[in-house]
C-alpha cells in the first residue's frame, strides 16, 4: 500500500467516525438506506413482505432476511424491534416456520394483545414492507438430534406457535408417518381461535387432540389421568409442552408422578409475576431521572408506572432488551431467587425486586 492509499483509508475513516458522531444514537446506515438500497446496517434486518391473518387477534408475519441471518433451530423464537411513534420497542416472538440455515424467509406468528402498545400494529396489513431489526435465534426448546421415535407436544393458545416449528420441520424431512409416533394435544377457547387448524390437520401420522372450553362448557384442564386417557404410555414420550403456565405445570406434575420429569421439555414466555414478595419493602431511586418509588413488584413495572419509558423485550428476564446497571441496593433475580447486593452490576428490569432501597442508573 503506497502512501496514497494510506492517506485515502485515513479521509474514510475520519469521514465514517464524523458521521457516526453526529448520527448517534443511530447508525449513518439508518439514514442512507431509503434512498440508497445497497447501505447495508450494522444489525440484522428483515423486510416484512406480507402479513397473513391466522385466528381471531393473531397474523403471520413473513419476513424476508438476508445474508446475516445465521439461520434458526425448530422451537425457537427471536427479539423484534420496531420504530413506532418515535420510539423503539422490542418483543420476542417464536418462530413459527421450519428450521432454516440462512438467508430467505422466516415467519413469526404474533398474538396481539388488545391493549398492546406493538402487537396490534405488527398485525396490521400497514407493516407491509416496513423494516425491522431482529436478533439472532435463541433458545433451547428445540428438537433434539437424533428425532426420539416417540414424541408428545402439548399446547394451549399461542403456544402452539414453537411447536408448530417444529411440526413442519418433521413434516419436511419426511419424519411424519414413519417411525416416529407423533401425538399433539391443543388447548383453546375455541375451535375458531387455534391457530393453524388447517395445517395441523394435515399433516401425516400424527395423532391430533383438540379440546375447547365451548366445546366442554368449562375451563379444559389436564392431569395425569386425563393425559394418560388420551395416550396410555405418555411417559414414553419425549415432551414439548408451552402455553399458559397452569397447563405447563399439570404437563411437569403428570410426567413427575410417572417418574419421567426428565422427558419434559418447557417454553415460557410468562411475564414476571406483578404481585409484591415478602422481602420487597423498600424504595428504587432511577438516578438519572431523578424519580424515586415504592419498590414493590419488578423494577421494569415500576420504572413503567412511574412513567418512565425503558426499553424492553420479552418480559422474563432472558432478550436483554431491558438490562441496565444498578449503582447500588439489593436485588433479587425471580428466575432463580438469588440475591445480589454488588454494585455497579447490570440486571434485567423485568425479572428483578428490589430487597429494600436501590439506585438504578435510569
Amino acid at each position: 500500500m503506497d502512501a496514497r492509499d494510506g492517506t485515502v483509508l485515513s479521509a474514510r475513516s475520519m469521514v465514517g467516525r464524523a458521521l457516526r458522531w453526529m448520527s448517534y444514537p443511530r447508525e449513518p446506515e439508518d439514514f442512507l438506506a431509503p434512498f440508497w438500497p445497497v447501505a447495508e446496517p450494522r444489525e440484522l434486518r428483515a423486510k416484512v413482505i406480507d402479513v397473513r391473518p391466522e385466528a381471531t387477534g393473531c397474523a403471520t408475519l413473513v419476513l424476508s432476511v438476508g445474508r446475516r441471518w445465521r439461520g434458526h433451530r425448530a422451537g425457537q423464537w427471536v427479539a423484534l424491534s420496531v420504530e413506532l411513534d418515535g420510539a423503539r420497542r422490542t418483543r420476542c416472538f417464536s418462530i413459527s416456520s421450519p428450521a432454516s440455515d440462512g438467508a430467505g424467509t422466516i415467519e413469526l406468528t404474533i398474538k396481539a394483545r388488545p391493549d398492546g402498545a406493538v402487537t396490534p400494529t405488527l398485525i396490521s396489513r400497514a407493516m407491509i414492507d416496513k423494516v425491522v431489526t431482529l436478533s439472532p435465534a435463541q433458545g433451547d426448546f428445540v428438537l433434539p438430534s437424533p428425532i426420539p421415535r416417540r414424541l408428545l407436544f402439548v399446547s394451549g393458545g399461542s403456544g402452539i406457535t414453537p411447536i408448530m416449528s417444529m411440526l413442519r420441520t418433521l413434516d419436511r424431512d419426511r419424519a411424519l408417518g414413519g417411525s416416529t409416533q407423533v401425538t399433539v394435544v391443543h388447548f383453546a377457547r375455541a375451535l375458531d381461535e387455534v391457530l393453524f387448524l388447517d395445517d395441523l390437520r394435515a399433516l401425516p401420522g400424527v395423532s391430533l387432540h383438540i379440546e375447547t372450553e365451548r366445546a366442554l362448557g368449562r375451563a379444559p384442564s389436564l392431569s395425569e389421568e386425563s393425559l394418560a386417557a388420551l395416550l396410555p404410555e405418555f411417559e414414553s414420550y419425549e415432551c414439548f409442552t408451552c402455553g399458559p403456565e397452569p397447563l405447563v405445570a399439570a404437563v411437569e406434575r403428570a410426567f413427575a408422578a410417572r417418574g419421567q420429569s426428565a422427558r419434559v421439555h418447557v417454553e415460557r414466555f410468562t411475564r414476571a409475576s406483578t404481585v409484591a414478595t415478602e422481602d420487597t419493602a423498600g424504595s428504587v431511586t432511577f438516578a438519572r431521572s431523578g424519580v424515586t418509588a415504592r419498590a414493590d413488584r419488578p423494577l421494569l413495572l415500576v420504572a413503567e408506572q412511574s412513567g418512565l419509558n425503558p426499553p424492553s423485550g420479552c418480559g422474563i428476564g432472558i432478550c436483554g432488551t431491558c438490562l441496565c446497571k444498578k449503582l447500588s441496593g439489593t436485588t433479587r433475580d425471580l428466575r432463580t431467587g438469588a440475591l445480589s447486593s454488588e454494585g455497579d452490576t447490570d440486571i434485567a428490569l423485568c425479572s428483578t425486586v428490589a430487597v429494600g432501597d436501590v439506585s438504578i442508573d435510569l
